[in-house]
């Protein structure tokens, strides 16, 4: 195994700190690839701090946010937005005949459930939750987590389906996949047909699909 002294780590993580990239530092103290990231790790560059600040200035100076603001969660209006989410992140029929909405992102799941019992006033305890997560995490933490999120009791959910953990380096906050599943049909196709109409009167369909045709 190879040794280096101190000195030299310091400068490998000053130059992190600077901006330089793991394969710059690397090629430029003929050290490894994993090496340099196992000293820099953590160490967030000069350059990814301009760009979260930046992001955040672009977040605040946002044009909708006024409008977001000032938005008026009405039935209708939150049958809509909950439509619209369910559209890309949602099971549809024949495939299902349940509402079924998955994501990891625990955020989404929130604000889609909120649309959801706004314009639906749905008994949060007909809920049921399945959770998909990994053999590393423990399981009665998650379980925890995302009944405090959604409200729903923890007898309402499934048993979970627990992956093998791979070698990729998963997020900081990931608290494995939650899918939400209400029975109801009738309510599966409104949301199905709410977003269908939005896209024809909004997306142009019959426009597209005339000129695909040329």
């Amino acid at each position: 195994m190879e040794f280096h002294s101190n000195k030299i780590v310091k400068f490998v993580r000053k130059g992190r700190v600077e901006g330089l990239s793991l394969k710059a530092l690397s090629k430029k103290y003929g050290i490894s690839d994993s090496t340099v990231y196992r000293w820099t790790y953590g160490i967030k560059s000069e350059n990814k701090r301009h760009l979260a600040n930046r992001q955040d200035e672009l977040k605040c100076k946002s044009v909708s946010s006024k409008v977001i603001g000032d938005l008026k969660f009405n039935k209708e209006t939150a049958k809509l937005l909950a439509a619209l989410l369910y559209w890309c992140e949602g099971s549809k029929y024949p495939s299902s005949s349940s509402v079924v909405f998955t994501n990891s992102d625990a955020r989404l799941i929130k604000t889609f459930l909120t649309l959801f019992k706004k314009g639906y006033n749905i008994d949060i305890q007909k809920i049921k939750i399945h959770l998909q997560f990994h053999d590393n995490q423990n399981k009665n933490e998650l379980v925890c987590f995302w009944s405090k999120l959604t409200g729903v009791s923890k007898n309402n959910f499934y048993n979970p389906t627990i992956t093998k953990a791979g070698n990729k380096r998963k997020r900081d906050d990931y608290k494995g996949t939650c899918t939400l599943k209400y029975h109801n049909v009738r309510i599966l196709w409104e949301i199905m047909g709410i977003y269908e109409l939005f896209s024809n009167k909004h997306g142009e369909m019959a426009e597209w699909l005339k000129a695909a045709g040329c």
